[in-house]
């Protein structure tokens, strides 16, 4: 996960200020997040977001590095780490072509099992408890509730906040929620501030900067999320206006360039290969308990 990964950066080596900008980024500007952005919401939506993540990354690690005296944790010996890694990592030794060429078919099926199987494993469960949420959330809540609270403005956008910073939720789960929430009269720059602060912050991600990386941190690490939040919400609220885009009209637009035919084959491909995916997730766990 994210955070594992964002402390093993900090105990090897990196400032705070990185260690931030990573535990922002990551989360929002990966592949599957940018696709499931635009298959479900919008070709705008799905530039902004992971652009606003990395402007919002690079001013919360900016902020940190000058406001503390951050100390790094330097490596005990980077030479004997790096021939420990040339030892682990050897490089070709069987000598001609054929040495590279199998190096390169083995990488690509790497890349296929990926892409199809370990991605899939990784945001299956959570792209299928957001469609379910989005579901109910279609049906049952009123668009009149969804339009008042939620419609635009600076106030539904701090609701949206205090409900997306202690949340835990993942990029993936997020995007279906925004796109129902859109669909019933959500402002994109409302929504916009749900997909960042939900999925860059939690319980979880708050105890652990705090943990690891001080009081200061996680108060630079929390205003700095939700002042870029805000801004940049209402700044695709007016990218929207300005450019007369009614976002409950155009959301999942992108599944409207092909025909229902090729949808629901490929809708059924998915729905075989997530249940793949979490199958051999499943087992992999399992192997992994019994050892």
């Amino acid at each position: 996960g994210v955070i594992p990964a964002a402390m093993s950066l900090k105990k090897r080596g990196a400032n705070n200020g990185a260690t931030l900008s990573f535990l922002i980024s990551t989360p929002q500007t990966g592949a599957d997040s940018i696709a499931i952005t635009y298959a479900l919401l919008d070709p705008v939506m799905t530039v902004f977001r992971p652009v606003a993540t990395f402007i919002t990354a690079l001013g919360a690690g900016i902020t940190s590095n000058i406001m503390e005296k951050d100390v790094t944790n330097t490596l005990s010996n980077p030479t004997m780490l790096s021939k420990k890694e040339e030892a682990t990592n050897p490089g070709c030794d069987c000598g001609g072509d054929d040495c590279g060429q199998a190096g390169l078919k083995e990488r690509a099926i790497d890349a296929i099992k990926y892409a199809y199987v370990e991605l899939l494993g990784d945001i299956a469960k959570w792209l299928v408890v957001g469609l379910l949420i989005a579901g109910v959330i279609s049906y049952i809540v009123p668009a009149e509730i969804v339009g008042g609270y939620l419609g635009g403005g600076i106030g539904s956008m701090i609701l949206m906040l205090f409900v997306g910073i202690p949340l835990y939720i993942c990029a993936t789960a997020s995007t279906p929620l925004a796109a129902a929430l859109i669909a019933k009269g959500m402002s994109p720059g409302t929504a916009f501030v749900f997909l960042l602060a939900g999925p860059a912050t939690n319980a979880a991600t708050i105890t652990m900067v705090t943990k690891f990386m001080g009081k200061k941190a996680v108060t630079i690490y929390l205003a700095m999320i939700a002042l870029f939040a805000l801004v940049f919400g209402m700044l695709l609220d007016l990218i929207y206006i300005r450019m007369g885009i009614e976002a409950t009209t155009i959301a999942g637009s992108a599944s409207d360039l092909l025909p229902a035919e090729v949808k629901t084959f490929f809708a059924l491909l998915l729905a075989i290969m997530i249940t793949y995916s979490l199958i051999q997730r499943r087992e992999s766990d399992e192997c992994q308990d019994c050892s």
